[in-house]
């Protein structure tokens, strides 16, 4: 069953399902959890079954392009249950409406394919990184 998630007593279930998967510390992202909870540009959906957290995704409204889009921050499904992937993207997409918006972002470092394949993606740009500090040490 997929749930807008407004309780903070899901905080620790999302961080253990997620927690192989992030790029920032685990403290900094429940902050970012709580203070989606209660921002009205922000998406945290959770499926839930018998009280087992299967599924997980966070999108934030953001400016792109110079028009406002969804952007999906972090997204995870058990890989056994692929559909519930399609329940989450197409209530992004219902929400991605009622905000008047017209795309739906997302970054992943895997393979696109799926992605291309399973829920609609189509590749747009690529991404590059530098960091800053390489910077300073040369100096």
């Amino acid at each position: 069953m997929i749930l807008q998630m407004d309780n903070i007593l899901f905080i620790p279930k999302v961080v253990a399902l997620v927690k192989n998967f992030l790029t920032i510390p685990v403290g900094k992202f429940e902050d970012m959890v709580l203070n989606a909870m209660s921002n009205k540009d922000s998406l945290l959906l959770i499926d839930k079954k018998d009280d087992i957290l299967r599924g997980f995704l966070f999108a934030t409204i953001e400016g792109m392009d110079g028009e406002d889009v969804v952007f999906i921050h972090l997204s995870y499904v058990d890989p056994k249950l692929f559909k519930i992937g399609n329940e989450l993207l197409a209530r992004v997409k219902l929400w991605a409406k009622e905000h008047k918006t017209n795309w739906i972002y997302m970054m992943t470092d895997r393979n696109i394919e799926g992605f291309q394949r399973k829920y609609g993606f189509k590749f747009y740009t690529h991404i590059l990184r530098r960091r800053v500090q390489d910077e300073i040490l040369k100096k």
